[in-house]
């Protein structure tokens, strides 16, 4: 999955644009990679809180084949062989959901706390039409981590690292950073990460995740922002399975709109779009509020 799936982009300066242009840029949130985490170019000033929260919708239609092989016997020694395929159609919906915090220990370092929740279900018809339908969740996952911004480098670079924890147990390592350049009113941001899974479970599977992001962002005013862009990933497991890729890639496209009205406060729709034949979406809506 991805954490998503956890989902942020705005800042800096391409040509000569200044430092304090660059702190006082509005906020842009992002939800990339179905939410598997999330990383703000806007770290909260020293003694002050930044409060986000969030619901990503993702919806996944598949349909699979296989071939069948039906031996049919007429009589002694007369047979045939019955060659057709069978047809597997798969829905899946997933639930997401998060809520953080992230002070500013100084200007340029903050520490950050994320609750993470999801429910998942997921229906499967056969050739027959056959409905088997599965539902699973949890609300025991959670992050912590820290961001540091590097002062007077451009393009505006901000470095995260952080420590996923699943029922009190940890459960990934994760190295991200961003990396922002503004001609007012576009905004690039490239957003490069690493996320380390591993867990004490013997049947666990222990994987290795790497991401890398492009946000295109227009002004369209002071109050309205729109995104483009897209997303590369490649995972895989440590420990090779023979039945399965050692490894595997998705992409996906990224288009949102940021709606900045309020002081304070900073509204994201984004849709997120899988590449690669899947009929895959992840529709989010954040919220950030600085305190």
């Amino acid at each position: 999955m991805k954490q998503i799936i956890l989902p942020l982009a705005i800042l800096s300066t391409l040509i000569t644009a200044n430092y304090s242009y660059a702190r006082n840029t509005q906020n842009l949130i992002i939800g990339s990679g179905g939410n598997i985490y999330k990383v703000e170019d806007f770290l909260p000033e020293k003694n002050k809180w930044t409060f986000s929260s969030g619901l990503s919708i993702y919806e996944n239609n598949k349909s699979s084949t296989f071939p069948q092989y039906t031996l049919n016997l007429t009589s002694i020694g007369s047979f045939f062989l019955d060659n057709s395929v069978s047809v597997v159609s798969t829905r899946t919906k997933q639930l997401n959901g998060y809520a953080s915090f992230k002070y500013g220990v100084t200007d340029n370092l903050s520490i950050r706390g994320t609750w993470f929740s999801k429910y998942t279900r997921k229906d499967t018809t056969d050739s027959q039409l056959n409905l088997k339908s599965e539902t699973t969740g949890n609300a025991d996952n959670y992050n912590i981590g820290v961001s540091y911004r590097l002062d007077n480098f451009y393009p505006l670079t901000v470095l995260s690292a952080g420590t996923g924890f699943k029922a009190g147990n940890i459960n990934s390592y994760t190295i991200s950073s961003s990396f922002s350049w503004v001609l007012d009113p576009v905004v690039l941001t490239l957003y490069p990460s690493y996320i380390d899974g591993i867990s004490g479970k013997k049947d666990d599977i222990k994987y290795r995740y790497f991401s890398a992001a492009g946000i295109l962002s227009i002004a369209l005013n002071n109050d309205v922002d729109v995104k483009f862009g897209a997303s590369k990933d490649i995972y895989t497991t440590k420990k090779r399975n023979p039945h399965t890729p050692s490894w595997d890639t998705s992409g996906s496209l990224i288009t949102g709109v940021t709606f900045n009205n309020w002081k304070n406060f900073v509204v994201d729709f984004t849709v997120d779009h899988e590449l690669g034949g899947m009929d895959a979406n992840t529709f989010s809506l954040d919220f950030s509020w600085r305190a």
